[in-house]
């Protein structure tokens, strides 16, 4: 599967900050897919974001945490 530039910064991110999860989405072969969803679902959400009215960087940064996950917590 063929990841856009976002994705494909997305996937790397889940690999460096979540690699039991990414190691799991590998796997099971769904990793590039999660990563696409990801960012689909991070670019709907500063769309309507914007659409709304708000500024397209403050919409980007509230948008963000949605596919660049927070980092594994080791003590799980």
């Amino acid at each position: 599967m063929q990841l856009d530039p976002e994705a494909q910064r997305v996937k790397n991110h889940l690999l460096k900050f979540r690699p039991k999860m990414a190691k799991e989405l590998q796997r099971k072969g769904e990793l590039d897919q999660i990563a696409l969803s990801l960012t689909d679902q991070m670019a709907t959400s500063q769309a309507e974001l914007v659409g709304a009215g708000m500024d397209y960087n403050r919409a980007l940064e509230i948008s963000r945490p949605i596919a660049y996950l927070p980092e594994e917590d080791d003590t799980a």
